[in-house]
């Protein structure tokens, strides 16, 4: 009886974990495409993510550092000590993706 309460724990806990990994994933989308348009609702977007550095993989949390950055800067938010996005820097640097390394210049 306990091991299958214990499986069911668990099962539950993976299966919100995954809702809001890909919840963090979909505002994220939205908010890159709002980003030229309404650059003060993709902000509201991106500070909805939740602990994005636990939610999100590797890869889409790099687009939100950039895209955090790119957000705040339109929106005026002082970026001075953004130290995030110099970790992205270094990630699409190593990935050898031009397109993203010409951003975060």
């Amino acid at each position: 009886m306990r091991r299958a309460l214990f499986l069911i724990l668990i099962w539950l806990f993976i299966a919100t974990s995954c809702q809001k990994r890909n919840d963090a994933i979909k505002l994220l989308d939205q908010a890159c495409i709002l980003m030229e348009t309404n650059p003060d609702s993709a902000l509201i977007y991106i500070d909805s993510i939740e602990t994005p550095d636990i939610l999100l993989p590797q890869n889409k949390y790099m687009e939100y550092a950039v895209a955090k950055t790119q957000a705040d800067y339109i929106n005026h938010i002082d970026i001075s000590k953004d130290t995030l996005v110099f970790e992205a820097k270094r990630y699409y640097e190593k990935k050898k993706e031009a397109s993203r390394q010409l951003a975060l210049h």
